[in-house]
């Protein structure tokens, strides 16, 4: 074997690598990237009437998920995830769809579609049972004009809420994230991703 076949051979050889590399590059970059942000909005409660305790609070947050590939990527799940020795675990939170600044309920099991190189945003909804805690005595959340408005009542923006209860917040949320599950190409639950929720 000559010494200029062995060049060729190499140089096919490094070609072939350099394809499949770029290949590999691009298969990397076929992800959904999802990131948590906070939402200044309102904080609600539910309030239990008759005894004027807090039965929920409720906090807004915003999911943004972005397709970096072309190819359109489904969602079939999506998941508040309360920390395992959260004690203020509470029923499912609400999903919303946000576009040209109107929203619209989601079922957090329906399908939702990202399209290729797309984008959408969810905004999302945590509720915290606080019912028959330290924190109803802690706390003053509620006052009189509670008898005359219907729950859930709006008690004030996320940023006002963390100023007035500094720490209340994370003690309520720490360690919660939101857990997106994927369809894949067999149309079977496939990948999971969590992100953590930020506030």
């Amino acid at each position: 074997m000559t010494m200029i076949t062995i060049s060729k051979q190499y140089f096919w050889i490094n070609r072939v690598v350099f394809i499949f590399v770029c290949w590999s590059m691009f298969s990397c970059s076929n992800l959904l990237q999802i990131n948590s942000v906070n939402l200044n909005e309102d904080v609600k409660i539910i309030v239990n009437k008759e005894s004027g305790e807090v039965i929920f609070i409720q906090f807004p947050f915003k999911i943004n998920i972005n397709n970096l590939s072309n190819r359109k990527k489904d969602i079939i799940k999506i998941a508040y995830e309360y920390h395992s020795t959260n004690p203020y675990k509470s029923i499912e939170a609400e999903y919303y769809f946000i576009e040209n600044s109107r929203r619209k309920r989601v079922s957090s099991t329906g399908k939702k579609s990202v399209p290729p190189n797309g984008s959408i945003t969810l905004k999302c909804i945590s509720r915290h049972n606080v019912e028959d805690d330290s924190l109803n005595n802690k706390y003053s959340f509620t006052n009189k004009k509670v008898l005359d408005n219907p729950n859930p009542l709006r008690l004030s923006k996320v940023e006002d809420f963390k100023k007035k209860h500094p720490g209340l917040l994370e003690r309520l949320t720490k360690n919660d994230s939101i857990s997106i599950t994927l369809l894949n190409s067999e149309d079977m639950p496939g990948e999971v991703i969590k992100v953590p929720v930020r506030y």
